[in-house]
């Protein structure tokens, strides 16, 4: 019993000299405040299907279609209408995992690593909706 709480205490003892570096990591990545991460997701987002819109539904440009499997479904089962659910749907999901995570992480003492968590949760998604956006958009001129 007394080895497995060594091990334990080791074991934390390693995971908190690491916590600062993430949190470095994660204001490297993110500099500004936290919340407007949680608020540049669904304003990338609703330019994203804005964009989608305009490229898809007023260019009329025959070659023009959505690659995503999902939103290519939810266009095919319910036109824009499904594919802006869709995007509520997901954005929702991965805002509400980015601060369940960040709790939890900041709940056992390790809000280095919960901040890097949100950062890599929600980040991605905005640089990939972002790079969607602009594409969709010189597609739409082009």
């Amino acid at each position: 019993m007394e080895a497995a709480r060594e091990r334990v205490r080791k074991s934390v003892q390693r995971d908190r000299r690491f916590e600062p570096w993430m949190d470095r990591l994660s204001r490297r990545l993110w500099p500004w405040r936290d919340s407007w991460l949680m608020v540049a997701v669904p304003v990338i987002a609703l330019l994203d299907y804005l964009s989608t819109y305009a490229l898809l539904g007023l260019s009329n440009k025959p070659y023009a279609y959505e690659r995503g499997p999902l939103a290519h479904w939810a266009l095919e089962v319910d036109g824009f209408r499904g594919l802006l659910a869709l995007d509520i749907l997901g954005v929702v999901v991965l805002c509400l995992l980015a601060v369940t995570v960040r709790f939890a992480y900041a709940r056992f003492g390790y809000g280095g690593y919960g901040r890097a968590a949100y950062v890599l949760l929600l980040l991605p998604y905005a640089v990939a909706a972002s790079l969607a956006t602009v594409n969709n958009l010189v597609r739409t001129v082009m």
